[in-house]
């Protein structure tokens, strides 16, 4: 038998910097927070949260299994 027990979490972004800073820290999205595309986002994230704040949703758990 295997169980999963999962685990839902969120975390809520309110400010557009501090998302983008980790978006750039990764090296992923963009080579740092000041490239056009790494501004572009930030203006468009600062649009959206001027309604209020935004959940970035999270999903993990652990399998159990009984031997």
């Amino acid at each position: 038998n295997v169980t999963l027990f999962p685990y839902e979490d969120a975390l809520r972004v309110t400010e557009a910097e501090p998302l983008v800073a980790y978006l750039a820290s990764t090296g992923i999205v963009w080579a740092n927070e000041t490239s056009d595309e790494a501004r572009a986002f930030t203006a468009h994230l600062q649009a959206i949260l001027a309604d209020g704040a935004f959940d970035i949703s999270k999903y993990q758990g652990v399998f159990c299994t009984q031997v």
